[in-house]
């Protein structure tokens, strides 16, 4: 009997024998992954309009300076208060108590 030969098979491609790779495997890192924005719409959109202030915020803020008003007003009145006291024991002190004594006349003998 004769030998076939791989050719004669139709089976020509050569023989790969696979080799096993042993080097370590390098493992990376997962990079953190980014949050998808949403798709742009196209065309002309609306800007949002800036909040406006509430109104419990606008009497909270009026109090306030009226608040502040009161209180400096206070504060002045105390102050004139306290300069009208000062004079008025300045001038108290200011006054001599003692009278001077009027000069007799000589006396004649």
């Amino acid at each position: 009997m004769a030998r076939e030969t791989r050719s004669q098979t139709g089976n020509s491609k050569p023989r790969v024998i696979p080799v096993i790779d042993t080097a370590p495997t390098i493992t990376r890192k997962a990079a953190p992954k980014k949050k998808a924005k949403g798709a742009k719409p196209i065309g002309v959109t609306k800007n949002k309009a800036p909040k406006k202030e509430g109104f419990v915020t606008k009497v909270k803020s009026a109090a306030k300076k009226t608040e502040k008003k009161a209180v400096s007003v206070e504060k002045e009145t105390q102050n004139s208060v306290e300069k009208a006291e000062k004079a008025e024991k300045a001038e108290k002190e200011a006054k001599p108590t003692t009278t001077t004594k009027k000069k007799e006349p000589a006396a004649t003998k």
